[in-house]
């Protein structure tokens, strides 16, 4: 019998993954992760004023794992907490950190996602959206080896650009979220009082649905009957402490 060995990913703490990717990730996938968070999440940090330097990914036996890499000494994780007067003074004192204060200040004051909202719905997804559908559009079989490798090439190029923009994007609404609970907590609500008031607020939550709705419509004026296939059910793993 074939033994698995689950070693953490490297020093510090890491976080297993098992909303997005319960069943692990293919190589293609893992590929994908490694060239766009951290390099999306650097870019979105340094532009709000986080004082992270980005999210580190790894992979034990396919499954996803983060880890937020600090500003200061990053390769050498502490196990413990420093004391807040430490972090006070490093606050004060490194060059980085005192930049990433005053951008968080000047985040605060403008705050920048309603810009990138209005340019997203201002042709932002349309634009990402057309770039798919002409990917999707070229007739494969007439294409010639040298053609179809470099249609593979041009669909990984478009997964990795936008893979990169989604990551950049989840900064400008996780930023709005924090100060929502943050302030939610200043008024004596908990996240678990304050969430639930989000949901369904975004059209974005319902579109999949809608989505799925018309196809099925479409499905069922065909008059065919679609065959369910039956998957072996999967167990999940995880790394020990």
């Amino acid at each position: 019998m074939m033994s698995v060995t689950w070693d953490p990913p490297g020093p510090g703490q890491w976080a297993l993954d098992q909303s997005h990717t319960p069943a692990g990730c293919t190589p293609l996938v893992q590929e994908l992760m490694r060239q766009t968070s951290p390099v999306a999440m650097r870019r979105v940090f340094a532009e709000l004023g986080a004082p992270v330097e980005t999210l580190s990914i790894e992979f034990v036996n396919g499954c996803l794992y983060s880890r937020l890499r600090p500003l200061i000494r990053p390769d050498k994780p502490s196990t413990k907490l420093p004391p807040l007067m430490l972090l006070r003074l490093a606050a004060r004192v490194h060059p980085e950190m005192r930049r990433r204060a005053r951008t968080a200040t000047r985040v605060l004051a403008e705050e920048p996602w309603d810009a990138v909202i209005a340019d997203w719905n201002a042709g932002g997804r349309a634009a990402i959206v057309a770039g798919n559908m002409e990917l999707q559009s070229v007739p494969l079989q007439g294409c010639s080896d040298a053609e179809l490798m470099a249609h593979v090439r041009a669909c990984w190029e478009n997964c990795v650009r936008n893979w990169q923009h989604h990551f950049w994007l989840h900064g400008y609404d996780l930023g709005p979220l924090g100060r929502y609970l943050f302030t939610g907590e200043q008024w004596g609500l908990s996240a678990g009082q304050m969430l639930p008031l989000l949901q369904g607020a975004s059209p974005s939550t319902s579109g999949p649905l809608r989505e799925a709705a018309a196809i099925q419509a479409l499905v069922a004026a065909t008059g065919a009957e679609p065959q369910k296939n039956k998957v072996p059910p999967l167990t999940i793993c995880a790394v020990g402490d």
